[in-house]
């Protein structure tokens, strides 16, 4: 049986729609579709392992060399590179972003131990800055640096993933900051840094939002995010994020851990959100909740929620909680996830009843 022959363009649109390996494959072929596997590759997205930080400088002299148009073909890149000892490693990045700067239309950004990067070469972040092109943002640990780079960036960002460790930033002068200096310069000012996208951000990961000021509004936001749920009132979410339909919560905040066991403080923050929705338009667009279930209750939503994913092994939780959330929320959809303890008062109530 032979082999019916395929047009090279046909090839080519094969190959830009197949994964990493399959066009790898293609490359191996003949001259032409090599030459051309670089620009699929690129239009994949980038990812710089900290496993191999000497193919970081090959990349960057590979897509930066003179007369070469790749630059022009990177859409997404990830930089994983963390606390290398190369400090020419810096120097290479700030080449790498010149040339975006001036060639390219990176639309994906994910920098982990961002604070580190930026601190390997000072103009770094000044360029980074400039960008425009940038639709979606990620920066883990971000610190002094990557704030001001936040507060000052001229992209309108679609979506934004920003993470903070507080417990080992340190001064240019190799000083570490305190904790209260750490929440003065990062996390009271993480929310107000995306100023510029209020019009345009669409999801959210971020940490505790302690400061969101009146002026803030983010209308088009649809997914959010906390990846610890801090004491704020229920008021200040719905004045930030109207429109919001799905929310997650992946913990809850170590402030408010001690007051996870007593039960007539959480009652009290249950009542002042409920207070606050039958004097104000209910959140009506919510969609979706996953977290735990005394997120939910302390947020104490009137609205129904169509789906509700429950997960209680780290928290306690009490049967009647759950059945006070369930019946706020009347989902269509609910998974429940909950520890040993939780499964027998469960059986038991099931006995009573």
């Amino acid at each position: 049986m032979s082999h019916m022959p395929l047009d090279f363009d046909i090839l080519l649109l094969i190959m830009s729609l197949s994964d990493n390996s399959t066009i790898c494959v293609f490359a191996r072929t003949c001259r032409t579709l090599n030459l051309h596997s670089a620009t699929c590759l690129l239009q994949n997205g980038v990812s710089l392992d900290a496993e191999r930080p000497d193919d970081a400088i090959s990349f960057v002299q590979f897509v930066t060399r003179e007369g070469s148009q790749r630059l022009h073909h990177l859409l997404f890149l990830t930089i994983k590179l963390s606390y290398i000892a190369d400090e020419s490693l810096g120097l290479h990045f700030l080449t790498l972003f010149q040339h975006i700067l001036s060639a390219g239309r990176l639309r994906g950004l994910e920098i982990n131990d961002v604070e580190w990067i930026l601190h390997l070469e000072p103009g770094l972040a000044e360029i980074i800055v400039q960008l425009e092109s940038l639709q979606t943002l990620h920066f883990h640990d971000v610190g002094p640096l990557a704030a001001t780079l936040l507060w000052t960036s001229r992209s309108f960002l679609v979506s934004a993933d920003l993470r903070m460790n507080t417990t080992h930033y340190y001064r240019p002068d190799d000083e570490p900051y305190d904790e209260d200096e750490s929440l003065t310069l990062y996390t009271h000012g993480l929310l107000p840094s995306l100023h510029g996208s209020q019009a345009t951000l669409q999801k959210l990961s971020i940490s505790s939002l302690y400061d969101m000021p009146g002026s803030l509004c983010f209308p088009n936001l649809l997914e959010l995010t906390l990846l610890d749920l801090c004491g704020h009132g229920l008021s200040r979410y719905m004045r930030v994020f109207p429109n919001l339909q799905v929310l997650s919560v992946n913990s809850i905040h170590k402030r408010l851990v001690p007051t996870l066991a007593q039960q007539q403080s959480l009652r009290a923050l249950r009542v002042a959100n409920r207070t606050y929705q039958e004097k104000a338009r209910p959140w009506a667009s919510l969609q979706r909740y996953t977290g735990p279930t005394v997120g939910l209750y302390i947020l104490a939503f009137s609205c129904p929620i169509r789906s509700v994913i429950l997960s209680d092994k780290d928290y306690p939780t009490e049967v009647g909680m759950i059945q006070e959330v369930l019946d706020d929320a009347r989902p269509c959809h609910l998974e429940l996830s909950t520890g040993s303890a939780m499964e027998v008062g469960f059986q038991a109530a099931r006995q009573v009843s």
